[in-house]
């Protein structure tokens, strides 16, 4: 849980503002549109469609990092690509592994009522 807090407080506008303006460009940025929750109507385990719907959207994060990282590369910034690296790749895939875990644990519980009051439980501390 705690590296899903970690995830939100992030200033990665901040820190990449800076270090892109420090090598003379710009950001730009855009706002991000508004989660659809239509997954759920889809799903007698709303639980578990709502860690499938969280996985696939840190995958979403990681490529878009890997994207950044690749532009990084093509412009001939190592201090950049070093920097996406030691700062989000990793634990971005921490963060894929560990609900990648969650689901494959929901999976198994089912709609098991004690068993998805067991881990919401263990899922809280």
């Amino acid at each position: 849980m705690n590296k899903f807090k970690l995830n939100i407080g992030h200033p990665i506008n901040i820190i990449l503002s800076g270090v892109i303006n420090l090598r003379g460009s710009e950001v730009v940025l855009t706002g991000i549109s508004g989660v659809n929750l239509d997954f759920l109507n889809n799903s007698s385990n709303k639980i578990l469609a709502s860690f499938e719907e969280a996985l696939k959207m840190e995958q979403k994060v990681y490529q878009s990092l890997l994207e950044v990282h690749k532009i990084a590369e093509e412009y001939k910034e190592p201090q950049f690509t070093d920097f996406i690296e030691s700062e989000y790749l990793e634990e971005q895939v921490e963060a894929i592994n560990q609900i990648a875990k969650y689901v494959t644990q929901l999976e198994y519980i089912g709609n098991n009522s004690h068993d998805i009051w067991h881990f919401d439980q263990v899922f809280k501390n």
